[in-house]
């Protein structure tokens, strides 16, 4: 499991997607440990730990992080999907830093520690990883709350939803104004 005082990266490094919250992280003289493909020889060894985690061993290496980090690819970030990391983290009561973005639901805003660069982003996990065991009643309320609110059921309603609007509007067209000429 995640060693105690080191943030956890958990994802794919690739050409498109540098990850570059890791870099900003070990800039700032955080300890990181990082799992997925592409890091090897771009983290210290001492950094990387694998490849892959279990999907059912994630909770685990997520509820024993110190702070969990977080970014989300040029494309995610510019729509506003939110990476179910930041979902999952919260709900394992652990502390997620994550950048500033459309799409993060305003209930949970208040629970993130959000970035709008990647000097800030160091800077604030350095920060976290000292005070990471400040106001745990407050971080277990969140992760009920997100639990309850925010399941991956409950997101799925929700995509299906705007799936069935966007499918009605293709269906009858834009509206047309009568009097336009």
């Amino acid at each position: 499991l995640t060693q105690s005082g080191r943030a956890l990266f958990v994802g794919n490094r690739r050409d498109y997607a540098p990850r570059p919250i890791v870099q900003a992280a070990l800039d700032a003289g955080c300890g990181v440990e990082v799992w997925g493909r592409g890091w090897e020889e771009i983290v210290p060894d001492d950094c990387y730990s694998g490849i892959h985690i279990e999907n059912t061993e994630l909770p685990r290496y997520y509820g024993t992080a110190s702070v969990l980090l977080n970014d989300h690819v040029d494309d995610m970030r510019r729509e506003g999907f939110v990476s179910n990391r930041v979902y999952d983290g919260l709900a394992c009561a652990t502390l997620v830093l994550t950048e500033e973005m459309p799409g993060i639901p305003e209930d949970l805003r208040p629970h993130l520690s959000l970035y709008e660069s990647f000097d800030e982003a160091g800077a604030k996990a350095a920060v976290m990883l000292t005070h990471r065991d400040a106001d745990r009643d407050t971080r277990l309320a969140t992760a009920e709350h997100v639990r309850r609110n925010h399941s991956f059921d409950s997101r799925i309603t929700m995509i299906a939803a705007v799936i069935t609007d966007l499918f009605a509007l293709a269906l009858t067209g834009p509206t047309q104004d009568p009097n336009a000429h």
